[in-house]
């Protein structure tokens, strides 16, 4: 019988280490992540909510810095580094596991305590060969990584308990780490209606499974990471709650939605077109979205849940679709109601385009298709509106 071994394939081999020299796969996972961040349930808390999900990326890339630094002369060397999430490669010593063990048990206990309970931290070791090449029976040490920190997590839950005089004064608090800014939103939120956005990558798990080597899917994850943040870096009238991973929520304005969610759209393909890293994704592109119309005083976790659900309706009809109150419209006929509204807003007067912007967005677009628009986009909307889901 063949040993299988865990394997960790990279396309080119780290520096410092060798081809199937036996490694230290490490990994750090949070765990309570959305209710740490949803945890408010108010629109003027929205700015909270956005420095919650901000500061759980730079506790990832504090914890990864400190590893770094602490475990240099073992060659810790990040694979990746993402919200609530590090994997990494250190040399196999027993002394480095230790170093490895000892840190994170008291980031663990200080940020546990640090948020009353509301985030945990764990994390996990396996060994690993590393390889630039298939060959032989093997186990995925990803998958091996993966089984270990949830063992983890069941053995080590419910450690600490939860001091609700514990003191932010620790490296790890949300007053340590998130950079002080000035008062009031990105983006004013008084509008009569809003819109709560949520935005997924499709068909990346296929791309991700297809690939082995480790620097890749790295590569890859931080070409979507960048992406993104290119993408929203110069969109306006948004208020941006969260993007890691390839998920994106976000909320806008009702009347500035349609705008807003086409050139979020269109900055992401574009880069996703023009980036080498990604080229192997361009035939399986696509965004999935689902939107919640929604007034200020509804509560969070409501439009959060409804846009999800509205998301998963554009998942089941076929990926790469908009979805707001059961009805799905693909990237093509958005792009066309942005261009009747372009075409539309100077017979509008102004009270009469804040009166639409109070209704539902089906019946928003049956009334604007009725009164305002040629005959040819009133074709257009009606059909829309008819066609079966």
């Amino acid at each position: 019988m063949v040993w299988a071994k865990e394997v960790l394939f990279f396309k080119d081999i780290p520096s410092g280490y060798r081809e199937n020299e036996k490694i230290i796969f490490a990994g750090v996972d949070f765990s309570g992540i959305q209710s740490f961040i949803y945890q408010d349930d108010s629109m003027e808390s929205l700015n909270e909510i956005a420095g919650r999900s901000e500061y759980i990326q730079l506790l990832t890339v504090k914890i990864n810095e400190e590893l770094t630094e602490i475990l240099e002369d073992y060659f810790y060397t990040p694979i990746t580094v993402s919200s609530g999430k590090i994997q990494a490669i250190i040399k196999n010593n027993k002394n480095a596991q230790s170093i490895f063990e000892n840190h994170l048990k008291k980031v663990q206990e200080t940020v546990f305590l640090e948020n009353q309970g509301k985030i945990g931290i764990f994390y996990g070791t396996t060994h690993a060969q590393l390889r630039n090449r298939d060959s032989g029976a093997y186990n995925d040490a990803f998958l091996a990584l993966a089984n270990v920190i949830e063992r983890n997590k069941y053995q080590s839950y419910n450690l600490y308990v939860a001091d609700s005089q514990y003191l932010s004064q620790t490296p790890y608090s949300v007053h340590s780490l998130l950079p002080k800014k000035e008062s009031g939103n990105s983006v004013s939120l008084d509008s009569i209606k809003l819109a709560a956005v949520k935005m997924d990558f499709d068909n990346l798990g296929n791309l991700f499974s297809s690939i082995r080597e480790a620097d890749v899917k790295a590569g890859i994850s931080k070409t979507i990471t960048e992406t993104i943040n290119e993408a929203f870096s110069e969109v306006k009238n948004i208020h941006l709650i969260y993007a890691g991973g390839d998920d994106i929520f976000f909320i806008c304005r009702f009347k500035d939605m349609i705008e807003v969610i086409q050139t979020v759209y269109l900055n992401i393909k574009r880069r996703v077109y023009e980036e080498s890293a990604l080229a192997d994704y361009k035939k399986d592109f696509g965004i999935s979205c689902g939107i919640c119309l929604f007034h200020k005083d509804v509560p969070i976790i409501h439009y959060m849940d409804n846009a999800e659900i509205e998301l998963l309706k554009s998942k089941d009809r076929g990926k790469n679709r908009i979805t707001a109150e059961n009805l799905s419209i693909s990237w093509d006929e958005w792009q066309e109601l942005y261009e009747i509204m372009q075409r539309c807003s100077h017979v509008l007067e102004p009270k009469k385009r804040d009166d639409l912007y109070s209704f539902k967005f089906r019946h928003y677009l049956k009334v604007l298709g009725e009164n305002y628009c040629e005959p040819r986009d009133r074709d257009f909307i009606r059909q829309l509106l008819t066609t079966e889901q």
